[in-house]
């Protein structure tokens, strides 16, 4: 019997379904990207074997498990964001909270707003961030592993320290996903 047939899985990560109660389309020209937010279940029993990723933060005392893959991978651009990072917008994958574990080392959490923020207690490199009341973590892209991180569009887009010209949506806001407008900039 193979993993996918439901097969015991070696390793301390039990099978998973994730249950999505609530998902959401964007679409743009062609453009169109499943977003996957709020309510996740999980049945860690029943369904197919996720895989798993294990990154770690720049000193390598966190060790960060990612179960599945990412619902979706973004740009950030609020004002939050660009003070915490000293950058103009930081890259997210999105994962369900429960998919992403701090398997080892210690971490800090701290909220520099209201959206909880969790750093590597040694070296500070920032982790991931867990915006309120959705039920995601959104893991730094520049922790994933080489070539995974493919960012599908820009948020909070209003408040960019500079306009990005590529050929991603950039929504003024949030998408209608994320309970905004779907209203982008015209860069």
């Amino acid at each position: 019997m193979t993993p996918a047939e439901g097969s015991p899985r070696p390793g301390p990560t039990p099978y998973r379904r994730l249950r999505w109660r609530a998902t959401c389309s964007i679409e743009c020209g062609n453009f169109a990207v499943s977003i996957f937010a709020n309510n996740f279940n999980e049945n860690p029993t029943q369904g197919v074997a996720m895989a798993t990723t294990i990154i770690n933060c720049h000193c390598g005392t966190v060790k960060i498990r990612l179960t599945g893959d990412p619902v979706g991978q973004l740009y950030c651009h609020c004002s939050d964001c660009q003070k915490i990072s000293g950058g103009a917008y930081v890259p997210f994958a999105v994962y369900p909270a429960n998919a992403v574990e701090v398997v080892e080392g210690k971490t800090f959490t701290w909220a520099l707003k209201t959206n909880p923020r969790t750093r590597c207690a040694n070296c500070g490199t920032l982790l991931f961030g867990e915006p309120v009341g959705m039920g995601v973590r959104g893991v730094i892209g520049h922790l994933m592993p080489a070539g995974s991180f493919k960012a599908q569009f820009h948020i909070m887009c209003q408040e960019a320290m500079n306009p990005v010209a590529d050929k991603l949506p950039h929504f003024k806001g949030f998408p209608a996903a994320f309970g905004g407008s779907d209203d982008q900039v015209s860069w």
